[in-house]
């Protein structure tokens, strides 16, 4: 069964349907928000790769209710019940067991700990699923945040890469 909803002290983790990733792609945050039961920020996702993504992760979902956990999740602030970002796993285990990670926190929720807290809730609870071995995530090199954050969730830069992107990777149990 999916969890819809990860909770931690302060975010709200919550994944996505494809009627709601239909509202986003068409730009309607009024309806996407009333069907999700939360408020997002005008014109989001604000990054244009996350815009380019929900049609890649609709098609994913639209095989069917089991892909739901292992796709995107808006990332809510519980005290405003608003939106500030996403995290998201990019399909389920692969077949050697590893589960990709991609997060995105709007600019000005970011430095305060609010992509970790979302990214580490997501492996934790990806990490207690079957089959989940590893986890990677694909960070440029001119994202430097986004390495910091990486770093802190116990990953390392491998000489990998992955659609043209540095590879970076942890085991899912972590000693």
């Amino acid at each position: 069964m999916a969890v819809d909803r990860i909770e931690t002290p302060a975010l709200r983790l919550i994944a996505l349907r494809p009627e709601e990733l239909r509202a986003l792609i068409a730009g309607d945050t009024r309806r996407a928000g009333e069907l999700v039961g939360v408020a997002f920020p005008e014109a989001w996702p604000l990054e244009q790769d996350a815009r380019d993504g929900l049609p890649w992760h609709l098609a994913h979902l639209e095989k069917g209710e089991a892909e739901r956990a292992w796709r995107v999740r808006v990332v809510v602030l519980r005290v405003s019940n608003r939106v500030i970002g996403s995290v998201g796993l990019k399909g389920p285990p692969d077949f050697l067991g590893d589960v990709e990670i991609g997060w995105g926190i709007d600019p000005e929720h970011r430095r305060c700990g609010r992509g970790r807290e979302a990214a580490l809730a997501l492996l934790t609870w990806a990490a207690a699923e079957p089959g989940v071995r590893s986890f990677s995530a694909t960070i440029a090199d001119d994202n430097v945040p986004s390495q910091r954050l990486a770093a802190t969730l116990g990953m390392l830069r491998s000489i990998e890469t992955r659609r043209g992107l540095p590879l970076w990777r942890r085991p899912a149990q972590q000693s």
